[in-house]
């Protein structure tokens, strides 16, 4: 059974004890160390398991590695005619990712160089992105999100402006609380018409009684 899988750096998870159990429960493997910009250091592996589906799998490996959460590990059955994109994806450096190869039953140079290949026209094509990316187009795109999450009503607010601050890391643009603000406003502007302009609108009446406009 051909698997490909992801386990996460937890206590009694190392380079030798894993691919001495892989090894055990298969052949074929290719084991790769990850670690993200963020931390969260993890294993990709492929191997052609012993076990007759991947529960049995599963079942084994949480037993030998018992830190191991439900969301430190997955694996999931590989399709034989995909098996060189998943090699590929073993050693991609997008978004800062660090790939190290441990352990490999075949050649990875030639997944190595396309990955390398493919993260170098991701870099290309998202600093082009990000040179094109306004603050107007940071609220398009947030008020798209709003309504796929159907996030207007204003107990989401924290989430939305979560959401405004990962937009503009996303696209390495600097904010303050007057940038966020206008984003924001101009995504709900979008989404929430009628709450923006009563809010507004409100605002704008205080403000003129206070200067007696009327």
């Amino acid at each position: 059974m051909l698997v490909r899988g992801r386990i996460d750096e937890v206590k009694g998870v190392t380079d030798a004890v894993l691919e001495e159990w892989l090894t055990t429960v298969g052949t074929d493997l290719v084991l790769v160390h990850h670690i993200l910009p963020t931390g969260n250091p993890h294993y990709h592996f492929y191997l052609d398991a012993v076990f007759k589906s991947v529960q049995s799998m599963a079942y084994q490996m949480k037993k030998k590695f018992p830190n191991l959460t439900k969301s430190d590990w997955t694996i999931k059955p590989c399709d034989l005619e995909r098996r060189g994109e998943y090699f590929s994806y073993l050693f991609n450096n997008k978004r800062g990712n660090v790939s190290r190869l441990v352990k490999a039953f075949t050649d990875m140079e030639p997944f190595i160089t396309k990955a390398a290949e493919i993260t170098a026209d991701f870099d290309a094509r998202r600093k082009e992105k990000q040179k094109k990316h306004t603050g107007y187009d940071i609220s398009m795109e947030l008020a798209e999100w709003i309504r796929t999450m159907a996030y207007t009503d204003s107990k989401n607010y924290h989430q939305v402006v979560l959401q405004a601050i990962k937009l503009h890391s996303l696209y390495k643009k600097s904010f303050c609380l007057f940038s966020l603000e206008r984003v924001v406003i101009t995504a709900m502007g979008e989404t929430a018409p009628d709450i923006i302009a009563m809010n507004v609108a409100g605002k704008i009446a205080k403000r003129l009684a206070e200067n007696n406009f009327f």
